[in-house]
């Protein structure tokens, strides 16, 4: 029996970071630029075979049911 592996690097996976909105805006910033430095990280390793997409800091309930449909509903 033969396998099919996948192309992993057809495919992506999402880095979503939370907080929240009573940690202020400063906070906020600092939390999505420090998320996309590991975004950027992991984009430039070679272990890593599929491609990871950084999205905006959720933070709420809402912000995170949205992404997450979006991502179950993305084609990669």
């Amino acid at each position: 029996m033969t396998s099919i592996v996948p192309n992993l690097a057809e495919y992506e996976v999402w880095f979503l970071t939370g907080s929240q909105t009573l940690y202020g805006d400063e906070v906020l910033r600092q939390v999505a630029e420090q998320s996309t430095e590991v975004v950027e990280t992991l984009q430039a390793s070679r272990d890593i075979p599929v491609t990871v997409v950084w999205k905006p800091v959720v933070k709420n309930r809402d912000e995170i049911l949205a992404t997450i449909m979006e991502a179950n509903a993305a084609p990669r």
